[in-house]
């Protein structure tokens, strides 16, 4: 008679069953490694992001083209050039409500890419419509050419702004907007960055854990077998 069916009468099976768990549970745990660091999209612009990130504003004047903007530490470097401008109903959905001349609007264009002086953990940007109709935008947030996330969004006609944010372990240097079709433009605003704003889990935890449990699984099986041989 086993150890376990000395203490459990009939329930011979109980350590593979134990054993087969431990088993799944680090196979899938090990699935769960991501291929990069995780990142996380950032939704509205709350507390935790308007602390936690410093702005970059917009000072040229009205209706004048500028190539990039700076805060004296990070630079945004604009391809094509927008111009400075204003939206009427920009803080719809938005925390902040830009004063004039802190927008800047891309004219007719169907993307916009933005290059980082300095590669940030989190980077974002509220977008608003300037269409009489809706606009499907996507923005791809990326480090060299590989493409960290990619967060899509329909913009109602003139219906505020709406936030692209990314924050994770891996910093971003780069970031492409373009738009679904035809336009005459969208406004871009509210340009922050700053360090990674959430404690995300890290690969090596992921692994461990896997690799834990596997381990585990082996070891119930070994002794299940040691305890079955006498």
């Amino acid at each position: 008679m086993s150890f376990y069916e000395h203490y459990w009468p009939g329930k011979s099976n109980v350590p593979y069953f134990f054993s087969a768990l431990a088993l799944l549970l680090g196979l899938i745990l090990l699935n769960c490694v991501p291929a990069r660091a995780n990142e996380i999209v950032i939704a509205t612009p709350d507390t935790l992001y308007l602390n936690g990130t410093a702005k970059i504003p917009v000072t040229a004047a009205q209706l004048s083209t500028m190539s990039s903007i700076s805060d004296g530490t990070e630079t945004l470097s604009f391809d094509p050039a927008p111009f400075a401008t204003t939206f009427a109903r920009w803080g719809f959905l938005g925390v902040e409500s830009p004063t004039p001349g802190e927008v800047v609007q891309s004219f007719s264009q169907a993307s916009t890419g933005i290059t980082l002086s300095l590669p940030q953990l989190t980077f974002g940007l509220e977008i608003a419509n300037a269409e009489s109709h809706s606009l499907d935008v996507t923005v791809l947030f990326e480090q060299g050419t590989s493409v960290l996330a990619t967060i899509s969004r329909t913009l109602d006609s003139r219906g505020g702004a709406q936030l692209f944010a990314l924050t994770g372990t891996i910093p971003i240097d780069n970031v492409i907007i373009s738009v679904d079709g035809p336009t005459v433009g969208y406004g871009m605003g509210e340009f922050r960055y700053g360090e990674v704003l959430t404690t995300v889990p890290e690969q090596s935890s992921f692994f461990l854990l896997g690799a834990g449990s596997i381990v585990l699984a082996l070891l119930l099986r070994r002794r299940t077998a040691r305890a079955a041989a006498r």
